[in-house]
């Protein structure tokens, strides 16, 4: 019989994990923070952000079938103590860690983390699918790869699953490496450094010292995983005496491609010198470096490399990460989840470099959190992006893209700037043709989702 939710999140080990008091008997089949979900059986913990507190749901939670909360003290002083059912702590997000800590400690399986600064939700899918010859794995849904996110993903971990494979996040110094505990990772992956989120933490090399606090969770005889040749990662990890393995296009990394071969839209196609091929439908040198570091996850847990590459022909380009659509004669490359320097690079690269029978466009928005060198990054950014036969920007520092690709060579008359997401799309669908391909490419909060979504109306659904 399998043990279900219920027996694993009962009153004792709610009360024991959170050191809070248990009023009533309080439990749940599951754990959720959200009061708009279906809370049927679940446990419901009260989170207070900058915008809202869910101790305002707690009532409605356990009325809509919660099988009980997690408050805090001081929401519990001030007239709370007539609801039962509750665990009551000093702090509901700390509990919420302490959780989600001492489920993983009595669930040890093989759990591989990844970070860095682009590709790790790609990375994290083929890390799932190079993982399962052991079995069935937990991944990370989502965006559930923040403070809150990550313990409940470690949350709904189950006796049935054999691995895990989760995602970690961050905004600020310090924030990694206390997920990294939580989820006490067997391996740590980076998968590269660049320069995003400076806001908060200052320059590329305090990027790196950020990702690289994920070593601070694995487990005593795990190993950390890093590309090879990154300086930055290379000065944050002086003095590191973990067990580390390294991956790359060179020889001098630890697991390494004998030829990597570009399948134009269909993909790529990476043969190692142990005799294994395998074929992703991924676009770009980046993605192979997503393959890698997978691979090299995997195989730093014992799985053959064979049997990890093999299930990676599975993986499918995540909607909004350079993922692909024909629209009619036009392929559409959606690249609007997010951006920073060096994901727009690497976009930027593969539209360079993917046969063409027509022209070659970009709808590109903003990049944020960049700090004050923002300006400075976007028109060093726009110095790749020369190339265009046409270049449609959105935003006040996407203009700093003009300005840089103009100093490189673009073409006269290939510049546009756009009054919206959806002015962009309407000056794209008055000069593209058959055969063109669109890149569309900018920060989640420049909504340019909103230009595929017009682009995909008015060229056709995809085929």
């Amino acid at each position: 019989m399998l043990m279900t939710r219920a027996e694993a999140f009962d009153t004792d080990f709610l009360a024991r994990a959170t050191g809070g008091l248990a009023v009533g008997t309080p439990r749940g089949a599951r754990v959720e923070t959200d009061s708009r979900l279906d809370l049927t059986g679940a446990l419901f913990v009260a989170i207070k952000g900058p915008n809202f507190d869910g101790h305002d749901f707690v009532a409605e939670a356990l009325a809509k079938g919660a099988a009980g909360a997690v408050v805090s003290r001081s929401w519990w002083g001030r007239g709370g103590s007539n609801i039962t059912n509750v665990i009551v702590v000093n702090d509901t997000l700390e509990a919420l860690h302490a959780l989600a800590a001492a489920h993983r400690a009595r669930r040890p399986i093989p759990l591989a983390a990844v970070t860095g600064s682009n590709g790790k939700t790609t990375t994290k899918e083929l890390m799932a699918l190079a993982l399962s010859p052991l079995g069935f794995v937990l991944k990370t849904e989502g965006n559930y790869n923040n403070h809150i996110g990550l313990p409940l993903t470690i949350l709904r971990i189950t006796p049935e699953h054999r691995a895990a494979a989760v995602e970690i996040g961050l905004n600020h110094p310090g924030e990694l490496a206390v997920l990294s505990r939580i989820a006490a990772p067997q391996v740590g992956a980076i998968t590269n450094v660049a320069a995003s989120h400076l806001e908060g933490l200052g320059s590329v090399d305090g990027v790196a010292r950020a990702k690289v606090e994920i070593a601070e969770g694995i487990t005593p005889d795990g190993v950390l995983v890093t590309p090879w040749g990154s300086p930055p990662l290379e000065r944050a990890l002086e003095g590191y005496r973990g067990r580390r393995r390294t991956f790359g296009l060179t020889e001098e990394a630890d697991l390494y491609p004998a030829r990597v071969a570009d399948r134009g839209a269909e993909g790529m196609e990476i043969t190692f010198v142990e005799g294994v091929t395998v074929r992703v439908p991924l676009l770009g040198a980046h993605a192979a470096m997503n393959v890698l570091a997978a691979l090299a996850t995997a195989t730093a847990l014992g799985i053959p490399l064979a049997e990890a590459a093999r299930p990676l022909e599975k993986v499918r380009a995540t909607s909004g990460r350079l993922s692909p659509q024909r629209l009619g004669k036009v392929l559409l490359l959606d690249d609007t989840y997010n951006a920073n320097p060096g994901s727009l690079a690497a976009a930027l690269r593969v539209l360079e470099r993917m046969p063409v029978q027509g022209k070659r466009w970009a709808i590109l928005g903003d990049m944020l959190e960049l700090g004050p060198d923002g300006p400075l990054l976007h028109e060093q950014a726009g110095r790749g992006a020369a190339f265009l036969d046409g270049l449609i920007l959105v935003g006040e520092l996407a203009r700093s893209i003009g300005r840089g690709a103009r100093a490189a060579g673009l073409g006269a008359g290939a510049l546009h700037e756009a009054a919206s997401c959806e002015d962009a799309a309407e000056i794209a669908l008055a000069q593209v043709k058959e055969g063109d391909v669109i890149l569309v490419k900018g920060s989640r909060g420049m909504h340019l989702e909103r230009a595929v979504a017009r682009l995909v109306e008015a060229l056709g659904e995809k085929d």
